[in-house]
């Protein structure tokens, strides 16, 4: 009798199988444990939620007080309350690894009012905040894009992923009003629904505000050193004029006091920037959106360096700074031509002061709709001059 054993093939066959098997059952028991710790996690801050809001509402109490918890959910997840104002409340839980963090914005909250995971950008925290009645919730919305989301939202997408949940919000939670002015107060994208006597959003984002060349904003900001900006903007047209064309910030005859970006027209139209000094560069203007960065005394275009200013020699400019338009000599303006902005930041010493996106607004501001609005100050900043900006 001949014995055959098994071939080579077979047994590598035979060890990819089990190989697969096993990687299938790690994941599968990784999915098993976050789906688990998840659950047990919003259970027990379902459960604290209501007691906090029995707290604050029957025992007339300041502050929420987890006593009848432990401080900890799972015995791994430190848990803290924290009372925002008269009316709500925010439960923020920490040490949450990623994955969890994820399993979290996909399963949502429906009592809570806001819903914002650090974990998943910067730290390992998840915060949820509350009415004290435990009313005025927003439902977990799916988006492609943050235009998906609420003005202040953020689409958050996990990677290798088409679709994410939008997260945050700036606007104020729904309460009862009678007028506008009983939502806009601290928010003046906040508009009251005369139905249901609610304050509701009243601000749409869209792509970009564009304006024909004679709009511009005023940021209230004024150009310092140590003020880093970041424009989202594209040109429509080329300035074939000798004189400059506004697009942004303050320029003075004192170049120490400029902070400054517009179309400098000579036989080939360029971009002219100024920070605390002037260089005109060669990088020749296009018809493209772009994205400018003015930091530590340099100016980027999409990333690359486009001009090295001279340091140590930034004075605060006299004049604040405008997007669509520049200020000039004596607070007057420059021509401008017709032109985009997407989104402006300013930070400084490393601070969020202004995040800029374009809102069209409900509420007719001056017979202007199409505005900026700021996620910072909750602010709408809209045309100075009486004709509105263009929105896709």
């Amino acid at each position: 009798m001949t014995e055959r054993g098994r071939s080579l093939t077979e047994m590598l066959g035979t060890l990819a199988i089990v190989g697969i098997l096993s990687v299938v059952g790690i994941w599968g028991y990784k999915h098993i444990v976050n789906s688990h710790e998840t659950n047990t996690i919003l259970h027990d801050i379902n459960m604290m939620a209501h007691t906090c809001a029995a707290q604050l509402v029957m025992m007339d109490r300041t502050e929420c007080a987890l006593s009848d918890f432990s401080n900890k959910i799972d015995d791994k997840y430190p848990v803290s309350a924290q009372r925002v104002n008269q009316d709500y409340f925010k439960l923020v839980v920490s040490n949450i690894p990623q994955s969890i963090c994820q399993e979290l914005l996909n399963k949502g909250m429906p009592l809570a009012s806001q819903i914002i995971p650090f974990t998943c950008v910067e730290t390992n925290q998840f915060e949820w905040t509350f009415h004290k009645n435990l009313e005025g919730a927003v439902s977990t919305k799916f988006c492609r894009s943050d235009l998906d989301c609420n003005v202040c939202g953020v689409c958050q997408i996990a990677d290798g992923q088409s679709q994410g949940i939008c997260i945050g919000s700036c606007a104020t939670p729904a309460h009862a009003c009678e007028t506008n002015e009983d939502c806009n107060t601290e928010n003046e994208c906040m508009v009251c629904d005369t139905e249901s006597n609610m304050c509701k959003n009243g601000c749409e984002r869209v792509e970009y505000l564009e304006s024909s060349g004679t709009q511009y904003i005023d940021t209230g900001i004024y150009g310092t050193e140590d003020l880093e900006t970041e424009l989202i903007c594209q040109q429509l047209q080329r300035n074939a004029s000798s004189n400059g064309k506004g697009i942004f910030g303050a320029f003075t005859s004192t170049s120490a006091n400029s902070y400054y970006l517009y179309q400098q027209g000579e036989a080939i139209s360029h971009w002219q920037v100024g920070f605390g000094s002037y260089l005109n560069t060669s990088t020749e203007i296009d018809l493209n959106k772009h994205t400018f960065n003015f930091s530590n005394y340099k100016v980027y275009m999409d990333g690359t360096e486009i001009a090295s200013l001279n340091t140590g020699s930034m004075n605060t400019t006299p004049y604040t700074l405008l997007l669509f338009n520049t200020h000039r000599n004596n607070g007057t303006l420059y021509d401008a031509l017709p032109q985009r902005f997407y989104s402006v930041k300013f930070i400084r010493n490393g601070v969020l002061v202004r995040d800029y996106i374009p809102v069209h607004v409900e509420l007719k501001t001056d017979g202007r709709q199409n505005c900026m609005f700021d996620k910072v100050s909750k602010k709408l900043f809209c045309s100075k001059t009486n004709t509105d900006f263009i929105v896709p």
